[in-house]
């Protein structure tokens, strides 16, 4: 029994059909917050490796190489003004001004006074920030950007304490 030749065989190639980009579409859709929300938390991981405590050695007694005490710096941003802390200097208390109707912190006197305590003490490479619950996380990397443009390749980060928190408010 003989069939007949098939009838898509005799029919001429038009074209190719156009693409269906609906998939595709969806895929960047989908991939491009999750990528997005990856590359912030990578961040806070990096920045929270970066702050980690650190023991200087020497049984953990806070002595550097020489066996002198280390200078203690630290940067303590409240919601109203940054005071930074020397170690044997009187702290420098860097007012807030307002902008807009918004909390502006002065970076740039941040910048300066960072700057003048790296000049003082050359040998200097470890400061620590100290954010109250208040602060925005932007201020917080600000802050940890100009003490690390400024000299101090050695950022820790740490918690104020409760009890100085409360006797403050």
């Amino acid at each position: 029994m003989a069939f007949s030749p098939s009838k898509g065989r005799n029919t001429r190639m038009t074209g190719m059909e156009p693409l269906d980009m609906t998939p595709i579409m969806n895929l960047f859709i989908t991939i491009i917050p999750m990528l997005l929300t990856m590359l912030v938390t990578v961040q806070l991981s990096y920045i929270s490796l970066n702050l980690a405590a650190t023991s200087q050695g020497g049984g953990g007694t806070g002595n550097g190489p020489g066996g002198e005490k280390i200078k203690v710096v630290k940067v303590i941003l409240y919601n109203n003004r940054i005071e930074v802390q020397e170690e044997g200097a009187k702290s420098t208390s860097i007012p807030t001004f307002f902008s807009q109707g918004n909390v502006k912190y002065d970076f740039v006197a941040l910048d300066q006074t960072i700057t003048d305590i790296k000049r003082r003490n050359p040998d200097l490479f470890n400061i620590k920030v100290v954010p109250y619950p208040d602060v925005t996380y932007n201020t917080l990397v600000r802050s940890i950007d100009i003490c690390k443009i400024d000299g101090f390749p050695n950022v820790t980060y740490s918690i104020p304490e409760t009890r100085y928190y409360e006797a403050t408010n």
